[in-house]
């Protein structure tokens, strides 16, 4: 067997349960992150789109808008990465919960949330 064949995926890889679970884990994590970041997106596109005179004095130029869009979805992508609202933590904790309760693992003593 070569370096090759085993990285290039030919050959099924085994992973440990607690591999498994922490590449779930980060999954999750991921996923949650992304959402918080497209909510975040979201708010302020929409804030943007309620002010008539356009927040950044762009108004009606289409180069503006275009950068304007780019720009929030940065500030979102970066909001969400370090900590955002605080929702993808809590998503996260309880898609965990309930993939711990299906698999059958023995539930984890609940934790507190860090404000």
């Amino acid at each position: 067997m070569t370096p090759i064949t085993a990285a290039s995926g030919l050959l099924p890889s085994v992973l440990t349960s607690d591999e498994k679970a922490g590449q779930d884990s980060r999954r999750i994590e991921s996923a949650a992150q992304q959402f918080e970041a497209l909510l975040i997106g979201q708010m302020l596109k929409s804030m943007h789109e309620s002010d008539d005179g356009g927040w950044t004095g762009t108004d009606n130029d289409d180069a503006g808008s275009q950068a304007v869009e780019l720009a929030e979805d940065e500030l979102a992508q970066a909001m969400a990465g370090h900590g955002g609202l605080g929702l993808a933590r809590v998503m996260a904790q309880g898609l965990a919960h309930d993939q711990n309760r299906e698999s059958g693992d023995p539930p984890a003593a609940p934790q507190k949330l860090q404000p």
